[in-house]
């Protein structure tokens, strides 16, 4: 028996799921795994993903009050079967308290979710199409922010990488929130 260790998304938080493999196939290891499933009768039916590509079909067992996941098995014809426990590693925000992308991901411009932000000479992150519109469009020199005047407002204007990042990470944890921060609700 082999065991390995897969890492999973659901509405319900992110659970950590303990494979132990029968037989001798082995299920890989690496990054970009993912699930796609529905639930009746308090059992989750879903395919394990890696890569976009179908690697087992499995089905767990969802607590009485809907709001963990609990073991279940596995199978696929590459790489065996087995069974697995399911860990939850970190519970997602109910809808009852949907959380509000944090104030750093806002541009102080436009007061929307960024999707492009970047960095200026006043050290602070807009979105990008709002702050060349107001530095190229309206030809403003000075920062949106503190009335700091620069003379090359513009050409000061790069990505920032960092905070892109974070905010694509808390777009696929909160994928409501996302998109009505995205439609301005």
């Amino acid at each position: 028996r082999r065991r390995s260790t897969r890492q999973i998304t659901l509405a319900m938080g992110i659970y950590e799921l303990d494979l132990h493999q029968s037989g001798s196939r082995v299920t890989g290891a690496g990054e970009s795994w993912s699930v796609d499933g529905t639930v009746e009768n308090q059992t989750f039916s879903f395919s394990l993903l890696r890569n976009g590509v179908v690697i087992a079909a499995c089905e767990a067992d969802i607590s009485d009050d809907c709001q963990e996941l609990l073991g279940g098995t596995w199978g696929g014809k590459a790489v065996g079967s087995g069974t697995f426990v399911a860990k939850q590693a970190q519970r997602m925000a109910s809808d009852s308290s949907v959380a509000d992308p944090p104030p750093d991901f806002l541009c102080p411009i436009t007061h929307e979710l960024m999707k492009d932000p970047v960095i200026c000479a006043d050290g602070h992150s807009y979105e990008r199409t709002a702050l060349e519109h107001w530095a190229l469009t309206l030809g403003y020199k000075s920062s949106p922010l503190t009335g700091v005047r620069f003379e090359r407002l513009a050409a000061s204007i790069v990505p920032n990488h960092a905070l892109r990042k974070s905010i694509e990470s808390w777009r696929a944890t909160h994928p409501v929130e996302a998109a009505n921060s995205d439609t301005g609700n």
